[in-house]
């Protein structure tokens, strides 16, 4: 261990009132005796932060990330254990238990000053350390807990090794969340079929969902995922969650309406529209998968009056997302829906003009 290194575990130890014991599973870095994380075992999220240095600013931006998303904007993950964990050419743990933002920040420090990464990528290999050392996988099955990968590029062996990972997480109880820089690059739409599409978010995306509010619906919710609400045929009735009571916080439902073929289009007739302005929204996309490219075109909250009037979507199917936030809740939406036939194409040209 060199001298800087132990001058950072002496501060560090200082900075926290237990007495740190050190040892050596991790060429030379601190790692955590067990009597560490034991506090709180149910409450549980780990995130292994991608080391393997393609992309330059990953460990600051993805620390940066954690430090708005858990610490400075609401406060709600206090009471959470955390793991902040760089996966390198191995695990690389953060030695001490995290609950503020400037305990973040000290592990950022940390991390972009004492690891030398090498260019490799092995979140298979760092997952196979994270759970073989019950210093900081343990916990009480109570809750699912959370393992977020922070995918700022891509991995050792390909996809598989992602896919691999996540689901070994996954078989130790673990829900993986899967936060990447560009989903197409990585072809991310692959893990769509072992990891929920809820529980993959793209930063490439501008046109999504923040991801402050999708943290706050995976991790505060994370436990029972709205199953997707599928109507299909001539009509139907979407409604927020719980309606006509009022909606809960940190909700997230998705609605997917499709009409018989591409010669309908879809009639909208809310009967009731009262969402917190600003707490809680209702997004519109168009119908295939939420990837880099494919952004809300429209997006509803409040109770303005024009939300009641009938419209015409020009679409045959569209998805629908229902996020409410921290705020109070309101009583939601009860919105039907019915396939009406499209112009034809010739008449849509003539109005055009």
């Amino acid at each position: 261990m060199n001298f800087k290194l132990l001058l950072l575990a002496v501060f560090i130890s200082a900075h926290y009132s237990d007495a740190f014991i050190l040892k050596s599973d991790h060429k030379g870095l601190m790692t955590a005796p067990k009597n560490r994380f034991d506090k709180k075992e149910n409450l549980f999220t780990v995130n292994f932060i991608d080391g393997s240095g393609e992309y330059a600013n990953a460990i600051t931006d993805a620390l940066t990330k954690i430090r708005n998303i858990y610490f400075n904007n609401f406060g709600d993950y206090a009471e959470r254990r955390h793991v902040l964990a760089v996966a390198g050419d191995q695990f690389y743990p953060y030695p001490a238990i995290v609950n503020t933002s400037s305990d973040a920040l000290l592990a950022q420090n940390y991390f972009t000053q004492n690891i030398s990464y090498k260019g490799i990528f092995d979140l298979h290999r760092s997952v196979n350390e994270f759970l073989n050392d019950k210093t900081y996988s343990h916990h009480d099955n109570t809750e699912s807990p959370f393992a977020i990968i922070w995918q700022y590029s891509d991995t050792i062996n390909g996809f598989n090794n992602l896919l691999n990972a996540a689901e070994k997480l996954k078989n130790k109880g673990f829900v993986p969340l899967i936060i990447t820089n560009r989903l197409t690059q990585y072809r991310l739409e692959k893990y769509s079929l072992k990891v929920l599409p809820e529980n993959i978010y793209s930063l490439y995306n501008t046109r999504t969902i923040l991801i402050q509010y999708w943290f706050d619906a995976r991790i505060m919710n994370g436990d029972y995922v709205a199953p997707l609400i599928n109507q299909t045929g001539m009509s139907g009735v979407i409604q927020s969650p719980g309606f006509p009571n009022f909606y809960p916080k940190y909700a997230w439902q998705d609605y997917y309406i499709e009409t018989p073929s591409s010669e309908y289009q879809i009639y909208f007739g809310p009967k009731v529209f009262n969402l917190t302005y600003g707490g809680a929204y209702l997004y519109f996309f168009n119908s295939g998968p939420l990837d880099d490219d494919n952004g809300y075109f429209d997006a509803w909250t409040g109770s303005a009056t024009s939300y009641l009037q009938p419209r015409v979507i020009p679409k045959s199917a569209i998805l629908l997302r229902f996020v409410s936030y921290y705020v109070n809740p309101s009583q939601g939406f009860n919105i039907s829906w019915g396939a009406i036939s499209a112009p034809p194409k010739a008449q849509l040209e003539l109005n055009e003009h």
